[in-house]
């Protein structure tokens, strides 16, 4: 039979606090997650106003052309959003299963 004494029982205590101050200091603070948070909710907000002005900066350049050239430029568009929609189903990009392991 083992005998347990007071040492024992103070290894496993000091053996526990010590484990346990060395994982709390792996975990993140309440400020870095806010501001991770904040960083990653800028570049989201950036990405969307630079689509917002792409898509300004199109309509303009379509709308000083003359009709006729508007014309072009919509039968244009037309024609390629038709052809890189077929060619994606094609080659199966859109329409992906995902695998199982």
């Amino acid at each position: 039979m083992i005998k347990r004494t007071k040492l024992d029982y103070k290894k496993v205590f000091a053996f526990i606090f010590i484990i346990f101050i060395s994982l709390s200091g792996y975990s993140q603070s309440r400020e870095t997650v806010r501001k991770q948070k904040k960083s990653e909710q800028a570049t989201i907000d950036q990405k969307r106003d630079y689509q917002k002005a792409r898509k300004k900066t199109i309509k303009h350049r379509q709308s000083i052309q003359t009709k006729d050239v508007q014309k072009r430029m919509k039968a244009s568009k037309k024609e390629a959003d038709k052809y890189n929609k077929s060619f994606a189903h094609k080659k199966g990009i859109l329409n992906r299963k995902k695998k199982r392991k």
